[in-house]
């Protein structure tokens, strides 16, 4: 889920047994191999997810749903996620990683970090 999430950070997550909205970020255990992942939902009929830099898709069974994130621990922070207006606008651009040349590839993943900073809001622990 790079640029928004980063190895070492904690997940903030509540269980969740169904009402998922495009552009939630599950928790989901991987039909094929067992692992636990954490992409963004890009489609409801079927579940499809995908990492946000990733450019491929997976469609995963309602059942293997396990939580949505809604923030993460970094360091002495917290952060949450918003859903804001550039939400749509980083979902489009992570689609477009997937059918797009080189090129557009690139631009789509610079725009998606320019655009992941205002999908998170910052909270400091006290």
């Amino acid at each position: 889920m790079t640029p928004l999430l980063t190895e070492g950070d904690e997940l903030i997550a509540i269980e969740q047994d169904g009402d998922f909205e495009i552009g939630d970020i599950l928790l989901f255990k991987d039909p094929d191999n067992g692992e636990f992942i954490v992409h963004r939902l890009i489609s409801d009929r079927p579940f499809v997810t995908k990492g946000d830099w990733s450019c491929s898709f997976e469609e995963i069974p309602k059942e293997n749903i396990f939580a949505v994130v809604i923030g993460f621990k970094r360091k002495l922070n917290k952060y949450y996620f918003t859903k804001s207006f550039f939400l749509s606008w980083y979902i489009v651009l992570s689609r477009s990683l997937a059918v797009s040349g080189k090129l557009a590839r690139l631009t789509s993943r610079v725009l998606m970090y320019l655009f992941s900073i205002f999908l998170i809001k910052k909270k400091n622990d006290l």
